[in-house]
């Protein structure tokens, strides 16, 4: 009687071209190669494995591209994608060169996130090298991506330091632009100075 259930459970292993094993490969995996150094009478199609079913790749808890063992080397938690909560994934942190443990990675006063999205640059707190900071532009209207944000000649930090205003070409409303003032001599603040 026992060996008609085993005749049945091997002709059924066989038509569905599975082979039993001791447990160490997955069911359907195996093959017949039973020659290789590492095999010890189990066959599987690898013959550099020891006969364990776990995989090689890393295990990445929050889906951001980082590993869980990096994570814990870089300081980031392996169950928050956004460790620093700046709005960039900690993946898309290491790729940019940013630091995923902080918000602003160049202390600009814009998350990393934000600078990311307005296309200026997150390692760089003057992406536009105008002498304002990406985060003092953004707060007082002009584009932390252009020098010259309302294109009067003035850089934007130029404009800062003489007072006028970044985000309007004729900051005294005299109908001379900002930098034609201050190239002929004029106070570009005063609309009774030309």
């Amino acid at each position: 009687m026992h060996f008609g259930i085993f005749m049945a459970a091997t002709l059924f292993a066989c038509r569905s071209n599975k082979v039993f094993d001791d447990g160490l490969v997955d069911d359907g995996v195996e093959t017949n190669d039973t020659d290789s150094p590492d095999d010890s009478g189990t066959t599987d199609t690898d013959s550099s494995d020891s006969g364990s079913s776990e995989t090689d790749e890393a295990v990445d808890s929050d889906g951001d591209g980082v590993s869980d063992d990096e994570e814990e080397q870089n300081g980031t938690d392996p169950n928050n994608s956004d460790s620093d909560g700046d709005g960039l994934s900690d993946g898309q942190e290491s790729d940019a060169g940013t630091d995923p443990t902080d918000p602003d990675s160049d202390g600009d006063g814009l998350s990393d996130g934000e600078e990311s999205t307005s296309g200026s640059d997150p390692t760089d707190p003057d992406s536009d090298d105008d002498g304002l900071s990406d985060g003092e532009e953004s707060s007082s209207g002009s584009d932390p991506t252009n020098p010259d944000s309302d294109g009067d000649g003035l850089s934007d930090g130029q404009e800062s330091d003489a007072g006028t205003d970044p985000t309007d070409p004729d900051s005294d409303g005299d109908g001379l632009s900002d930098g034609e003032e201050s190239s002929s001599g004029s106070d570009p603040t005063d609309p009774d100075s030309d």
